[in-house]
């Protein structure tokens, strides 16, 4: 990154980004930790934009928020590139990395190594503690203030580039996490926003580790219920749930697991919370997730392969990073605590809460976040047009966020469910020319597309793994 700027307006140079074969514009501003306080160390805010293929575009911006709390949009950009072609045809495609992410003051921990140890990248104890010496390390540094990464602050640092590129209103396109950002930009500078399409909408008053554990479960009912409705799925594994269930009551458990990057067996002691997580990973996504009845069901036969593959970040490469110190930023300030009434750990019905809340209350005792500020959890009637999408059965922003979110929105706001997709549904061929309709139509009520009505669930999953007997017995 380069052209780092300390006033307006905001000078971009060229620069290359992975993957993208073209050169883009890049540059950065300085922004203050605290803006309160005139002797806060100064960030370095990274922005760059994708600039339109056409000669005479139009003067509002895409801006690209991404999700979390803790990606990075600018590492990203190949994929919101290929995403979004039809639409850079006549606008800018902006992507900035929100404070804490990407190179705006970056809070990372080194990932572990692909081929690391099974036993250390399945163990949440040793993970916490590798979390704990990172934090350690930001203490050092005057800029890793946990307290001043929000999404607050973060919206006050996008409306900066915003205002230094020259652009009086934008268009804000987010996912996941993204939509909370577009909310509270919604809440603070509604007269810059044109208009706002949010994919997977994760309000502010949705206390993440509780709803996330919440609608992993619903997720999991829904994958044994479209199993049993499922001719092959039903006759192979038909007492699913029930194997789900003993599964659970097995752990913890020792098990001899190929690593899938080295091949070489290993000793691992498999937890509850790390089940949980490969499972409730998986879910994400329809395709990966129709393999799970499989998975579980040879797990419970002692093949634990198929199933901790499937959530393990190692065999996931492509997934984007996620800057844990922004992460956890967010999260202890906006999301924690969750009332102790709503978390009764021994007495909980849902297996995902005690595993979620568990591992965030040890995240937040960390450090001494700063509650929200006042209104933050508010959702106001808006006049600005907003587009919302639900996948049906994904796993963290189900379609009762988005139908929340709508209804407090107001009237300018349309909310579509896409019938059997996962976490994020921007991506999904046929709804581009829907985008398009929706940000460039004077009246922008639009047609529910086709994947919207019929997007078929994938079948699940029936490759035999071993012999035909271990598969099918």
């Amino acid at each position: 990154m380069t052209s780092i700027v300390h006033a307006t307006p905001l000078e971009l140079t060229d620069c290359r980004l992975p993957q993208l074969s073209q050169s883009v514009k890049c540059g950065a501003i300085e922004r203050s930790l605290a803006q309160e306080n005139p002797s806060s160390p100064a960030l370095r805010i990274q922005v760059a934009v994708l600039p339109a293929k056409a000669r005479l575009k139009k003067q509002d911006p895409l801006f690209l928020i991404a999700g979390g709390p803790g990606q990075s949009a600018i590492e990203m950009a190949a994929a919101f590139n290929q995403m979004l072609v039809r639409q850079r045809q006549r606008r800018d495609l902006v992507l900035v990395d929100l404070r804490g992410t990407g190179q705006s003051a970056p809070l990372s921990c080194a990932p572990l190594p692909a081929s690391a140890p099974l036993s250390t990248q399945l163990d949440p104890d040793q993970n916490l503690q590798r979390i704990k010496a990172c934090v350690v390390q930001w203490q050092k540094t005057p800029t890793s203030d946990l307290r001043f990464y929000n999404t607050t602050r973060a919206v006050q640092d996008l409306d900066a580039v915003r205002k230094a590129l020259g652009y009086a209103q934008i268009n804000l396109v987010g996912a996941s996490y993204g939509t909370r950002v577009i909310l509270e930009y919604l809440r603070l500078f509604p007269e810059h926003v044109r208009r706002v399409v949010m994919d997977g909408v994760a309000p502010a008053s949705m206390a993440l580790p509780l709803s996330a554990a919440e609608d992993a479960h619903t997720a999991l009912q829904h994958l044994f219920q479209a199993c049993e409705r499922d001719r092959a799925c039903a006759h192979h594994y038909p007492e699913l749930r029930k194997q789900w269930r003993s599964l659970l009551r097995s752990l913890p458990v020792r098990a001899e697991v190929k690593h899938p990057v080295t091949a070489q067996p290993q000793g691992v002691l498999l937890k509850t919370d790390a089940v949980l997580g490969t499972v409730r990973t998986a879910l994400y996504s329809p395709l990966t997730a129709s393999a799970l009845p499989q998975a579980i069901d040879q797990a419970r036969k002692g093949h634990w392969e198929p199933l901790i593959t499937l959530g393990l970040p190692s065999a996931r490469p492509r997934t984007p990073s996620i800057y844990i110190g922004a992460h956890m930023g967010t999260i202890c300030s906006e999301d924690m605590p969750i009332p102790e009434q709503k978390t009764d750990l021994a007495t909980t019905d849902n297996v995902f809460v005690p595993a979620l809340i568990r591992q965030y209350r040890e995240l937040c005792k960390l450090f001494d976040p700063l509650p929200a500020p006042k209104g933050f959890y508010t959702l106001e009637a808006r006049q600005v047009p907003a587009l919302l999408l639900s996948g049906e059965i994904d796993p963290v922003t189900p379609p009762r966020h988005g139908r929340s979110v709508a209804q407090s929105l107001g009237p300018a706001a349309q909310h579509l469910e896409i019938a059997t997709a996962g976490h994020g549904v921007l991506s999904l061929p046929c709804l581009g020319k829907t985008l398009s309709n929706f940000l460039d139509q004077g009246s922008p009520r639009i047609e529910t597309p086709a994947c919207a009505r019929s997007n078929p669930r994938p079948p699940s999953f029936l490759m035999p793994y071993g012999t035909k007997e271990s598969a099918h017995d």
